[in-house]
């Protein structure tokens, strides 16, 4: 046997990643690991494999996902156990093994940053062992929720350089709606003018899952189903409700979307808002980066208590394929005039030395919100989430609490999670434009330094109470970037 055929290449559909592209990714990842604490999550890590129906359970019996993509294998005791193919599952199977829901505050807010797998065929950006982040809000029934992990992600994948990154959005109505719209969906699906223009796979969707077939990307039945029935025009009372603070949200942080009525889950367990992200630097066919939106049932469905939640995952490599910096590190040294040279200039290559002595210290992230901000009712909405943005900009962790709550609970909420400020937005603080700043706890000391302030100045008075409450008079602020965890 010649030396040649004793060579051994890695298997069909997953690759190595090589310096210094490998560079790119964990900068990915390590970006992302600094920018969720400042929406107040928490690092989660959850096994590679899971008992198999978990995943079954979660992303459903019937889907391709189960039935064609999984990576499946029955372990030494006779257990069927099945590689990660998303990221959620897990998350919601530790939420309800370690019951915490009777012991943490909620929402339960955790990010993760890992490895999946999915038998997929091999194509540009995806892969067969793939990394996603991705976060978690588990407990958070409010639209605040679902606004900031939109402003999170688009963060993300605009900070990392996706090439313009556009915003999809949808909402897919919950139990209450849905069944009147599945009920008109598969009347105009079923009609023969219809279902005998749809390949054969949509025609089998039908009857099992209809609203799969508004996903299908094959142009003859894009086509036929353009004016297939919305699931906007279907919402009932409550999740217009829903959708339509989720739309005002969006427009108060100047995020522009795009309305998309294909945009859909096929489980019950998911509700309400639905959207993607995608990217013009990625061919059309395959142009999502990122992914997200509510499944308030699947908390239920896999043996917990009924509990909204809202999550989105990022594909690592798909979002660094849709970006300008994708092939730039493939040269290691910048030559004059050289993209390498123009990727240092810009801030994107950094030179391995610093001005800090000695080896780098070990921390850990204390992802503790610095500021709650808390908006009293339904009309202080906005300016709510326009304050939690504003802070988060300057690295202040920032979480904004849902108006659907009590006030009293609310601040509760905010001394169990480890706040030092919470910022109070009422109607009387909205006609005179200003912010009630309040430190938590109830010392004489701080008890003298809670104020209302201009909201123009809000920012600026956070910082200052932060500086004064944990810089131990070196004159720099201690954020939850640099304390230790409480």
């Amino acid at each position: 046997m010649s030396e040649a055929d004793c060579r051994f290449s890695a298997p069909k559909g997953v690759a190595d990643l090589l310096p210094p592209r490998s560079a790119l990714s964990r900068a990915a990842t390590d970006y992302f690991g600094q920018l969720a604490p400042l929406w107040g999550y928490w690092p989660i890590e959850t096994p590679l494999f899971e008992k198999t129906e978990v995943f079954e359970r979660s992303v459903g019996g019937t889907s391709e996902i189960v039935t064609k993509q999984m990576y499946t294998f029955e372990d030494k005791s006779g257990d069927s156990i099945t590689l990660r193919p998303e990221g959620t599952a897990g998350v919601v199977r530790a939420f309800i093994e370690h019951e915490i829901y009777k012991k943490e505050p909620l929402p339960w807010r955790v990010f993760y940053a890992g490895e999946m797998f999915r038998y997929e065929r091999p194509q540009a950006g995806r892969y067969r062992q793939f990394k996603q982040v991705g976060v978690e809000a588990i407990g958070a029934e409010e639209p605040e929720a679902d606004v900031e992990q939109i402003e999170l992600c688009l963060t993300f994948l605009e900070g990392i350089g996706v090439v313009s990154p556009r915003l999809l959005l949808n909402s897919i109505g919950d139990k209450a709606c849905r069944p009147r719209y599945l009920e008109a969906l598969d009347g105009f699906l079923s009609s023969n003018d219809v279902s005998s223009k749809l390949c054969q796979e949509c025609r089998l969707r039908i009857g099992r899952n209809p609203l799969r077939v508004l996903d299908c990307k094959r142009a003859e039945c894009r086509r036929v189903t353009e004016f297939a029935p919305k699931s906007v025009e279907y919402l009932c009372g409550p999740c217009r409700v829903h959708f339509d603070a989720v739309q005002a949200g969006l427009q108060a942080l100047g995020i522009e979307f795009v309305l998309e009525s294909r945009l859909v889950r096929g489980l019950d367990y998911y509700v309400r808002t639905a959207f993607e992200v995608i990217s013009e630097g990625l061919h059309a066919a395959q142009d999502a980066v990122a992914g997200g939106g509510r499944y308030d049932g699947l908390v239920e469905s896999l043996g917990g208590p009924p509990t909204g939640a809202v999550g989105f995952a990022i594909g690592v490599e798909r979002s660094l394929e849709a970006t300008r910096w994708a092939n730039i590190l493939s040269i290691r040294q910048p030559r004059s005039g050289s993209k390498a040279e123009s990727a240092a200039s810009s801030g994107l290559l950094t030179p391995g030395y610093s001005e800090q002595k000695g080896p780098p210290r070990f921390r850990i992230r204390d992802s503790s919100p610095d500021v709650v901000v808390v908006g009293v009712d339904d009309s202080c909405r906005t300016a709510a989430l326009a304050l939690g943005s504003r802070l988060r900009r300057e690295g202040i962790a920032t979480v904004v609490s849902p108006v659907g709550k009590s006030l009293k609970a609310r601040m509760k909420y905010a001394d169990r999670a480890g706040a030092h400020i919470t910022a109070v937005i009422g109607p009387e603080e909205l006609t005179s434009q200003t912010v009630a700043i309040r430190l938590m706890g109830s010392t004489e000391a701080k008890i003298a330094k809670q104020r209302t302030v201009p909201s123009n100045r809000a920012v600026s008075e956070v910082l200052a109470i932060l500086r004064s409450e944990s810089s131990e008079g070196d004159g720099t602020v201690s954020t939850s970037a640099q304390r230790e965890p409480k």
